[in-house]
């Protein structure tokens, strides 16, 4: 029935379907909240504590699983395949161009402050030295911490549900 209301009040008759759906945008998105003080019954006082309650549940939902096992097997296989001369892993340059121009053009950037623009439009001499970085760490088997973080945002499910909810949200 609200389709209908709306549909009729712009008048799609004319098929203006972009003055509709914009409508339609419009009308679903009145009730949402910027922000939200209460996060899962803890009232936040600070940024920081928000920022911390998420960071808790975001680590159980996404650390729940023991992966040690995992983790080691596939150390043990990495190791074994460096060291073994016939099925040497390298990462070539072109491994690189491609990989890097298939990322999405206009997204946020991470905590190194790089955007993917950078790496899209990068040069060869860019190209060579991420070659020369990830077969470094392959080699040594290390990766640095900075290489493993990551920025999770909150992003709302159901904008007219309890916003206070933590099941409420996902993470991007």
């Amino acid at each position: 029935m609200r389709v209908d209301a709306l549909a009729s009040s712009v008048g799609l008759t004319n098929k203006d379907y972009r003055k509709f759906w914009n409508n339609i945008h419009k009308t679903n998105n009145d009730k949402a909240t910027k922000y939200c003080d209460i996060i899962d019954g803890c009232v936040g006082d600070t940024d920081t504590a928000v920022a911390d309650r998420w960071r808790e549940h975001f680590e159980k939902l996404y650390n729940f699983v023991d992966d040690s096992v995992d983790r080691q097997q596939f150390q043990q296989r990495l190791s074994a395949a460096i060291s073994d001369n016939r099925t040497k892993v390298n990462i070539v340059v072109q491994d690189i161009i491609d990989a890097c121009h298939k990322q999405k053009k206009g997204k946020a950037y991470g905590p190194d402050n790089i955007s993917m623009e950078a790496l899209i439009y990068g040069t060869c001499r860019l190209y060579v030295h991420l070659s020369l970085l990830f077969n470094l760490f392959l080699k040594h088997s290390y990766l640095p911490i900075s290489f493993r973080q990551s920025v999770l945002v909150p992003l709302v499910k159901n904008k007219n549900g309890d916003l206070s909810s933590l099941d409420n949200y996902r993470a991007i």
